[in-house]
């Protein structure tokens, strides 16, 4: 299910997603998020999607709600580098802050759950991270009465 973290985070992912940005946007933003089941989340399914589809080819997955003035702002705020919003999958995946985390646990600086309102937003269409699976991780970090879950009909993938 979680294949293209493994895409993600290997060395040369954001160039691949510059290279095919378009294709990249068409399969994060598609109409039915099935197609994840078959182009994102297998181990592979990624890379190979974006370097072996053609634009033309991979527009019959955008959502229609995806207009050509978001595509060029999506396009104007990237540009050729993706790096920075790869980052969060990096440092994830390599356990990257771990001790820094653990000491500031032991100093008192941080506490082991959120104890402020904690607003989680989730697709109810999301083919790769179930409505139960995303409420079941949020509510193991935010304190008891603090998590308010919202819902979107859409599916979100990729934000930076």
């Amino acid at each position: 299910m979680m294949g293209y973290w493994l895409f993600l985070t290997q060395e040369g992912a954001a160039k691949v997603i510059a290279d095919n940005w378009e294709v990249f946007l068409n399969l994060c933003y598609p109409a039915d998020a099935d197609v994840w089941k078959t182009h994102l989340a297998p181990t592979g399914a990624m890379e190979r999607f974006l370097t072996t589809t053609s634009v033309a080819a991979s527009a019959q997955y955008l959502a229609p709600w995806i207009s050509e003035d978001d595509k060029r702002r999506h396009h104007e705020a990237f540009g050729d580098d993706y790096e920075a919003c790869l980052n969060w999958y990096r440092r994830s995946i390599n356990n990257l802050g771990v001790k820094e985390e653990r000491e500031l646990l032991k100093m008192g600086l941080i506490g082991r759950r959120i104890e402020k309102e904690t607003l989680m937003v989730t697709g109810l269409r999301d083919a790769v991270s179930s409505v139960e699976r995303a409420r079941a991780v949020m509510s193991s970090c935010a304190s008891k009465g603090k998590l308010k879950v919202c819902y979107f009909f859409i599916q979100f993938l990729f934000c930076c």
